[in-house]
């Protein structure tokens, strides 16, 4: 019966919210005590009870507040339990009832981006963004959506409005704007961007990465050198950095610079086999055969399969 009514609303459209989800009014204590009782059982992580409670309310015809309250809550919970084609079925239904609820059209969109559909969720999102431009959300949505899809213009659009409706106050939105920018080849950007959060975090080591990404890209390697260093001074976690400078180190040929870089790093974790790789490629062009031969056996201990593979080709 109930996916008859259901299917029912679908087929009506859009009427004052479809006569109030269909003939929902007034106030009812009962209804409101369930909902009460929903929002707690969400609220402590029973997602289980809370739709055993979200489905009797809704049997009830409760008022039109109640009930997209009711949906909400109902949604949310199909998507904690994973049940994703049933939280999709409750936002459509929901949102072909009240098309211009934001929540419904966010939460719609929103799951279709995290299924992988991210031509409709784009299509959400710019719904979305007619109802309210400044919705934040959906501007990152679409900018994620665009990225994902290899429109990255369109992209850097979207990040752009995102980043200055936070105004330019949010780290790792300014850190995403970046690596979006990065493959865009917009160098001065990506620079623009990181300066802003240098301001806000410099203790931050990932800006001292993402400077030198933009440097190295760019061609100039005394520049990220540069950053990495400074980043190295600061940050508390220093491996990527210092694996970063011997990747540069052996970029520019000077192998003993990249064998000190990567000394450093095996001092504090001997078996980090991305290390020892870089280790390995520095002393090969050196051709040093038992310095090679002993860090060669050294990876193979736990060499995952691409590293195995990249060896074995250079030994051929």
């Amino acid at each position: 019966m109930r996916i008859f009514v259901l299917t029912c609303l679908l087929l009506i459209g859009n009427f004052s919210c479809v006569f109030s989800f269909i003939f929902g009014s007034g106030s009812d204590a009962e209804s409101e005590t369930m909902l009460q009782k929903a929002q707690e059982n969400f609220a402590s992580g029973e997602c289980a009870k809370t739709v055993e409670i979200i489905l009797a309310l809704l049997d009830k015809k409760p008022p039109s507040a109640l009930k997209i309250q009711a949906y909400k809550y109902l949604g949310q919970c199909y998507e904690r339990l994973n049940l994703t084609d049933r939280a999709l079925g409750v936002y459509q239904l929901a949102n072909t009832l009240c098309p211009d609820n934001e929540v419904f059209l966010l939460s719609l969109a929103k799951l279709y981006y995290s299924a992988g559909f991210f031509e409709k969720s784009k299509d959400l999102f710019h719904a979305l963004l007619a109802l309210n431009p400044e919705n934040l959300e959906a501007n990152i949505g679409l900018a994620r959506a665009y990225a994902f899809l290899g429109f990255l213009s369109r992209a850097k659009e979207f990040y752009g409005a995102s980043v200055k409706l936070t105004g330019y106050k949010d780290k790792s939105l300014l850190k995403e704007y970046s690596l979006c920018l990065l493959k865009q080849r917009d160098f001065d950007g990506v620079i623009r961007q990181m300066k802003t959060l240098q301001i806000m975090d410099p203790d931050d080591g990932d800006i001292y990465l993402i400077f030198s990404r933009a440097y190295i890209d760019s061609g100039n390697y005394e520049k990220a050198l540069d950053y990495l260093t400074l980043g190295e001074s600061i940050a508390g976690d220093k491996r990527r950095i210092r694996l970063s400078k011997a990747l540069i180190w052996h970029l520019l040929g000077n192998r003993e610079k990249c064998l000190a870089e990567t000394n450093k790093i095996l001092k504090e974790n001997p078996a980090d086999n991305s290390v020892l790789f870089v280790k390995y490629l520095a002393g090969f062009e050196k051709r040093k055969a038992k310095p090679e031969a002993e860090v060669l056996n050294k990876i193979l201990e736990n060499a995952t399969p691409f590293v195995a593979e990249m060896i074995e080709r250079l030994k051929k």
